[in-house]
């Protein structure tokens, strides 16, 4: 899969030429990566500031919480080898497979 590099920034607004273009207070852009040509791959709407931020922040912390889930699936499949299916570690095997499992395409 190929995706736009991070970081990702919010913006309130939108702006050309640093004129304001959206008034509107729900009015947000997302900047990602750029376009072979220098230009921000960018997403805007009224989606409002906080989701905007949402969603940056889980696309930037994305890569950092894939790695360590799975650091976590490797230590926890070591720690409950041989325990039974309902183990405190069996449990959180479970979790960190499920969580792993939900965020593939």
């Amino acid at each position: 899969m190929t995706r736009t590099p991070t970081p990702w920034a919010a913006h309130h607004g939108w702006e050309l030429d640093e004129k304001p273009l959206a008034g509107h207070p729900d009015w947000c852009e997302i900047t990602g990566g750029r376009f072979a040509d220098g230009n921000h791959i960018s997403l805007n709407g009224h989606i409002g500031f906080d989701n905007a931020v949402f969603i940056v922040l889980a696309v930037n912390s994305h890569d950092a919480l894939v790695a360590a889930l799975r650091d976590a699936e490797d230590i926890l499949a070591i720690v409950s080898d041989g325990n039974g299916p309902g183990s405190p570690t069996r449990l959180a095997l479970d979790k960190v497979r499920a969580a792993l499992a939900s965020i593939q395409p």
